[in-house]
């Protein structure tokens, strides 16, 4: 019975386990599963389909500020009844007069308010666009981190489900021996106790390992497939620390985000500080009068043409107050410039150091899974011999399983450090993912709103050029649509 022990734990022990293999190129193993699932979360994930309707509303900040250039047309009609007191007017003493008014209005000069408008909407379309790729990289590296927790997880169960079996076997074996003699009642109870440890760790583990499932579950919209692998992309960073801190600052979204975010600001100072200068606007009307005078004239037409100047004096200091505030918020945006890039450092060092420690640790488990093995063996040859206790044998088991355990937890931080840090540096993008056919294009809505004056319709329609555009839709993304590109705004 104990040599059939040794063999079932000897098979156990050669289970195989995924290993992250280090390449000099980035490769994918396994890479039609993984990409499909990454694939499937860049179309349908919710969080990133709310996030382009978001930067689709933004870009309606462009045509908006567009329009301080454009001219505005009013048609007004009145009816109204007017009563008259006169000797004059004779016998009618009233009228019901209708009247027709075209008025159209041209600003000329709003003292610079409108181009500080349009850079100020440029910037802030900029902003949203870096928070769309850091949306991106955040929903990717979540995806990535549920799948490596369910790997972990469904070996850790399996690895705690042998162990469970090699357990009860053990117990068999420790209670025949009882039975005969060679043992005492302490050391099948010794066994009975590893082996509700071993079922209580198992039904943990299933617990986790379901938590996990629904993590998978809630960021693609599927179960995990029965057949996973860990992502084996692997990206080529800096070497040192003070270039991949310097890589963040050209490349990270969220740093970006911020620099937008504070010209932004900028320009809104100089648009609401532009409010207190002179504005100078063409105007021209067109009006007719029906019954203005009851029994004298029956209609009245009048046109008038013009240039018109206001200068705010005193607006009760309510614009000056706007533009204090607007300063504060600036300053505000650039100190958040620092506060960033000093948040993404830290993150460099620690996702940096994580990474290195993993893949050490994982040298280092493996040498410890080799170690135990061979204990665990020489153990049961000598409790076979009745050189070592029960107590022996199971302490080399519970080390072993640490061991393996430690190692498959290790893999998994080595997986996720690895495209932490990749987000770190702005490189966990669609076009680097393997997803530049379907990766989202915001530049063709944001030029086609610019263009548009009197239509409603927030969607794109394609041209019918070969060239690649984006159709917003509530529709997941096309698969023909073209990867994400930074677009040059127009000033």
């Amino acid at each position: 019975m104990k040599l059939k022990s040794v063999l079932i734990l000897s098979l156990w022990c050669f289970i195989p386990f995924p290993v992250v293999a280090q390449s000099p190129e980035p490769v994918a193993d396994n890479k039609a599963g993984f990409i499909d699932i990454l694939r499937h979360v860049y179309e349908l994930n919710p969080s990133l389909r709310a996030t382009r309707a978001e930067l689709q509303g933004i870009h309606e900040l462009y045509p908006q500020a567009l329009a301080g250039y454009r001219p505005s047309l009013t048609l007004e009609s009145n009816i109204y009844a007017k009563n008259i007191d006169g000797k004059s007017v004779g016998v009618h003493d009233g009228t019901t007069t209708k009247d027709v008014t075209l008025s159209l209005s041209q600003p000329l000069f709003r003292g610079g308010r409108t181009t500080a408008e349009v850079a100020r909407a440029n910037s802030t379309i900029k902003a949203a666009y870096a928070g769309l790729l850091q949306g991106e990289q955040v929903i990717f590296l979540q995806t990535i981190t549920a799948i490596a927790d369910v790997i972990r997880d469904r070996t850790l169960v399996d690895l705690r489900e042998n162990n469970e079996q090699l357990l009860t076997e053990e117990l068999k074996a420790a209670r025949a021996r009882m039975n005969a003699g060679d043992l005492t009642r302490t050391d099948a109870t010794q066994a009975e106790a590893r082996l509700a440890r071993a079922v209580s760790e198992k039904i943990s583990g299933q617990n986790t390992l379901n938590a996990s499932t629904a993590r998978f579950e809630e960021l693609v919209g599927y179960l995990p497939p029965d057949h996973l692998e860990f992502p084996r992309l692997i990206f080529h960073f800096p070497a040192t620390r003070q270039a991949m801190i310097a890589m963040a600052e050209q490349n990270n979204p969220e740093i970006e985000m911020a620099v937008h975010s504070s010209a932004a600001a900028g320009h809104a100072v100089d648009a609401t500080f532009r409010e207190l200068m002179p504005q100078i606007s063409a105007f021209a009307t067109y009006s007719k009068e029906y019954d203005p005078q009851p029994g004298g004239v029956e209609d009245v037409a009048a046109q008038t043409i013009g240039i018109r100047a206001s200068v705010p004096l005193y607006e009760a200091g309510s614009t000056r107050s706007r533009v204090r505030e607007a300063k504060d918020t600036a300053r505000q945006r650039d100190i958040e410039i620092e506060k960033t890039k000093r948040r993404i450092a830290q993150m460099i060092v620690g996702d940096s150091n994580g990474l290195s420690a993993a893949q050490a640790e994982i040298i280092s488990r493996i040498a410890q899974i080799d170690a135990s093995q061979a204990a665990r063996e020489g153990v049961g040859e000598e409790a076979h011999l009745g050189e070592r206790t029960v107590l022996d044998v199971l302490d080399a088991d519970q080390e072993l399983l640490d061991a393996k355990a430690a190692r498959i937890i290790a893999e998994r931080n080595e997986i996720v450090r690895h495209y932490s840090l990749a987000a770190d540096l702005g490189m966990l993008l669609p076009e680097r993912m393997g997803l530049s056919d379907i990766a989202y294009r915001p530049g063709d809505h944001y030029r086609a709103m610019g263009q548009r004056i009197f239509s409603m319709n927030p969607d794109v329609t394609p041209p019918a050029s070969p060239a690649p555009t984006l159709v917003i839709s509530d529709s997941p993304p096309p698969a023909a649509t073209p990867h994400y590109t930074r677009v040059n705004l127009p000033r």
